[in-house]
């Protein structure tokens, strides 16, 4: 039987064995890569679900579900219209923010979102809180816990993604904010257009390419 720890603190969270949960609409999804011997370290009661204004920035608590977003007031349209694409309102409803940032995965349309106008996470690590940037979360490899995500008021975004279906992952998710940022199925997630594309069951490499290109073409160009 698969343990369950309820973590007393960040720090007894990042001490033990196992994989943090919120949402654990991850860690329980039919294909999850997740070991079904792997302990779950439940750290929702520690996390905030607040979506507050802060001077110019808007704070977004972790644990924060995509539906909040989209009721959310104050939530920008460009993240809202992100937040949407999550087509289950079951899903929807469980989710949350920092759940989805912290797997990395390659179909997520919150990240690409998040990372092109440059938000901040707020995270814990056994060295202590620190806020560091979406891009640099990305490729961060010491174990932390997302506190919460910090976007300016006037982000704004232009996104694109591609499914077979509504409610199928997605193919590519691509956003421009101040910056590009892609996310390819199977591929990673990119800041430019050099992304090592593969065909696979769901696209061919030609096709993504086209849509890339025709996404940076519509934005100006990828110094636009």
């Amino acid at each position: 039987m698969r343990e369950v720890v309820k973590a007393q603190s960040f720090i007894d969270a990042l001490n033990a064995d196992g994989v943090f949960i919120a949402g654990a609409t991850e860690a329980m999804r039919l294909k999850s890569s997740i070991g079904k011997d792997t302990p779950f370290i439940d750290i929702l009661p520690l996390l905030s679900s607040k979506i507050e204004e802060d001077g110019d920035d808007i704070i977004i608590g972790a644990a924060a579900t995509f539906s909040s977003l989209i009721e959310s007031p104050i939530i920008p349209p460009f993240l809202k219209e992100a937040a949407s694409f999550m087509a289950s309102s079951i899903l929807r409803n469980a989710s949350t923010i920092g759940g989805n940032i912290a797997n990395k995965r390659d179909d997520s349309f919150l990240i690409p979102s998040l990372a092109s106008v440059n938000a901040k996470l707020s995270i814990e690590t056994q060295n202590g809180a620190t806020t560091i940037s979406m891009k640099d979360y990305l490729s961060y490899e010491s174990r932390a816990i997302i506190k919460a995500v910090i976007i300016k008021k006037n982000s704004n975004a232009k996104l694109f993604r591609e499914s077979l279906t509504s409610h199928s992952h997605s193919i590519l998710s691509l956003a421009k904010g101040d910056v590009y940022c892609f996310a390819v199925k199977g591929s990673g997630i990119f800041f430019d257009s050099d992304i090592p594309l593969k065909n696979d069951l769901y696209s061919s490499k030609e096709y993504k390419e086209y849509l890339i290109s025709l996404f940076i073409e519509e934005n100006g160009g990828i110094d636009g």
